[in-house]
């Protein structure tokens, strides 16, 4: 059944439509346009017409319909997609499309599923959710990504981020992706890059009795890393020492950055759990830097091994101990060392490293145990230790698509998988409905005009593909008339606000007839008023060019006046009075530029109507700079594309 119509009935939406607002139905584009009231609290149907633009079978095989709710920021948008979410005491009206009768209910629990999709850190709270609603935006993927741990928000992000990439990975591994991809002109990844940051500790909360081994470890690195050049420099002899290659010994670099930024990581997080621990850390048997059975450990790697091992907290006698998270941090670092290249040649950056998507989701993995190990007993820090990334550079547009379509990907693979635990916060759901409905909130924010064109097209195409086996509706929210020129206008809920109340309304269904949007031009569209009002020119640009009009109409006016003073004659003083008062009023008003910036903005307008306007005025305020070759120019090039010549001016004067 497709979802033809949601009927709001008075009232129910006052933070959108004002106290005690009327009832409104919103017609998506189904087979009928309809009109319900409200008599006792229940929709009673008003009108019932056949809508002339629907065309079955129009959006292909596996999807109802596409809609769409545009209107200015401000006008509810959002607030009108949230009446899916939970109770909203709004109706539902499906038709079925095998006849031409129609369901109304007031819940979608039975229909369809519905899944909601945001690219904005929204923070929704609601007492409760609707079973059959999953919210796949920013903030829910987030809270789904910490498991809903209470941890530092830089924990949290690190997290999100980190299996953020993990979608993005299993997205572009989808069979025959890479058509779609090469359509909408998204960059094709094929392998991540690893960056190990610098995280160098401040020593203010160590545990006293593990400084000592942390400054031991720096020279250590610093004796390893001596040690092993010096060997390498053997093995590989030369007369001229700078004639190395410049890659030289990056392998070694490489690794004992990664081992010391991973011992750098550990030290923090050790700060950022505060001065408690500060008498509280111990070592098995004693032990020191100084102990024989510490300086058996001859490289970075095993004296760190052997700190970890031994290391421990006590808050007291008798206590529980409490240990470091050995494995995770042994399991990470292990694999970050496995995967350093073997030649010096093969490491450009010695702080980074690049590999494999399964690779990656492997690394992913250990770096997401390293984080969360440490949450019962210690504080994570605000340093990032690794960063992922593709191997090419995203905008913040192509982020957001991928941001898109992987968490919808995902979705539907936890789904086929069987392995989504919950539907959402608030209800678990066993089975899964075959037919969707996709809300989709000013998905295509941040995306590139070119992109917006494609944007209908692109998510009808990708969606077959993410959704093969289920049947889809598609109700998206936007303010951009690129992307509704895909949309019939029958499928359009318009939102606007009155000029006095400020308060939203909906756009009648007789005044969207007039409206243009299915394979209209831009320049239609953005001629309506509905979505540029007061004109096409920015703001800024209007005020400065207004700015202009006014200094040049009061130095035009100033020159008249001087005009009427030298010709003295007594027919003219009145009209010398009337403008000497029009000076004295602009002159209060007026921001006074000199002839060089006045020339400078004339130079940059490029409305040529307007330019030519401004150039005329800026001849009659300044007479004595006409130039009179750059003013027979302009008079010719006028003359020209009238289709005449100077002879023809010459004929009409004579």
């Amino acid at each position: 059944m497709r979802l033809a119509a949601v009927f709001i009935p008075n009232g129910v939406l006052t933070y959108v439509f004002g106290e005690n607002h009327k009832g409104y139905t919103l017609n998506l584009g189904g087979k009928y346009n309809y009109e319900f009231t409200e008599i006792n609290n229940l929709p009673v149907l008003k009108e019932k017409l056949p809508n002339p633009n629907f065309i079955k079978g129009f959006w292909g095989s596996n999807l109802y319909l596409v809609s769409a709710i545009v209107g200015a920021n401000g006008t509810g948008k959002t607030s009108i997609l949230n009446v899916f979410r939970n109770r909203s005491f709004c109706f539902f009206i499906y038709e079925n499309e095998k006849n031409d009768t129609y369901k109304i209910g007031d819940s979608t629990d039975n229909i369809f599923d519905i899944i909601y999709y945001s690219p904005f850190l929204n923070i929704q709270n609601h007492d409760y959710v609707n079973s059959n609603f999953k919210d796949v935006s920013k903030y829910e993927l987030m809270l789904e990504d910490t498991e809903y741990e209470n941890i530092e928000l830089s924990a949290q992000l690190e997290l999100h981020n980190s299996e953020n990439l993990k979608r993005w990975i299993k997205f572009r591994q989808m069979s025959n992706i890479e058509f779609f991809l090469n359509y909408v002109a998204l960059p094709v990844f094929n392998k991540i890059n690893v960056k190990i940051n610098f995280v160098g500790p401040r020593v203010h909360d160590t545990p006293y009795k593990f400084r000592p081994f942390f400054e031991r470890f720096k020279v250590i690195k610093d004796e390893e890393e001596i040690a092993k050049f010096d060997k390498l420099r053997e093995l590989n002899p030369i007369t001229n020492e700078k004639k190395r290659p410049r890659l030289f010994g990056n392998k070694i670099k490489l690794e004992l950055q990664i081992i010391e930024r991973v011992i750098d990581k550990v030290q923090n997080i050790l700060e950022m759990s505060g001065n408690k621990y500060l008498n509280e850390g111990y070592i098995n048997n004693s032990y020191t830097p100084d102990s024989s059975d510490f300086k058996k450990n001859k490289d970075l790697k095993s004296a760190f091994y052997f700190f970890i091992d031994n290391a421990f907290i006590q808050l007291s006698k008798g206590s529980q101990k409490i240990f470091l998270p050995t494995r995770e941090i042994k399991d990470l670092l292990e694999l970050l060392l496995s995967h350093i290249p073997e030649k010096d040649v093969e490491i450009e950056n010695w702080t980074e490293l690049q590999i494999s998507f399964k690779d990656a989701l492997q690394l992913l993995d250990a770096y997401e145990n390293f984080i969360i190990s440490f949450k019962d007993n210690f504080s994570l820090d605000r340093k990032i230790l690794l960063t992922f990334r593709p191997d090419k550079n995203l905008s913040s547009g192509e982020k957001g698509m991928y941001n898109l379509f992987s968490s919808l990907y995902d979705y539907q693979f936890k789904v086929d998988k069987q392995i989504f635990n919950e539907y959402n916060r608030y209800s678990t759901k066993d089975v899964a409905n075959d037919n969707y409905l996709l809300l989709l909130d000013e998905a295509d924010m941040g995306f590139h005009p070119q992109w917006k064109k494609k944007f209908v097209k692109s998510i009808l195409m990708l969606f077959r593909i993410i959704f093969p086996n289920q049947k889809i509706q598609i109700l998206f929210t936007t303010h951009d008339p690129l992307t509704l020129s895909d949309i019939p206008k029958s499928n359009i809920v318009f939102l606007d606000k009155d000029k006095n109340s400020k308060l939203t309304y909906v756009l009648p269904q007789d005044r969207k007839v007039s409206k243009r949007s299915f394979g209209a031009n831009i320049h239609d569209l953005l001629a309506d008023s509905f979505f540029l009002k007061d004109g096409f020119m920015g703001e800024f640009a209007e005020y400065k060019i207004g700015e202009l009009l006014r200094n040049l109409n009061f130095l035009i006016l100033g020159n008249e006046i001087e005009d009427l003073n030298n010709k003295g004659n007594k027919k003219n003083r009145e009209l010398l009075k009337i403008k000497k008062a029009e000076f004295m009023r602009l002159e209060s008003f007026v921001t006074s530029k000199d002839e060089d910036y006045i020339k400078s903005v004339i130079d940059i307008v490029d409305e040529p109507i307007l330019k030519f306007k401004l150039e005329e005025m800026y001849d009659r305020a300044f007479p004595n700079n006409v130039d009179k070759k750059d003013a027979l120019f302009r008079a010719k090039d006028i003359l020209g594309r009238a289709g005449l010549d100077i002879d023809d001016l010459i004929d009409d004067v004579t």
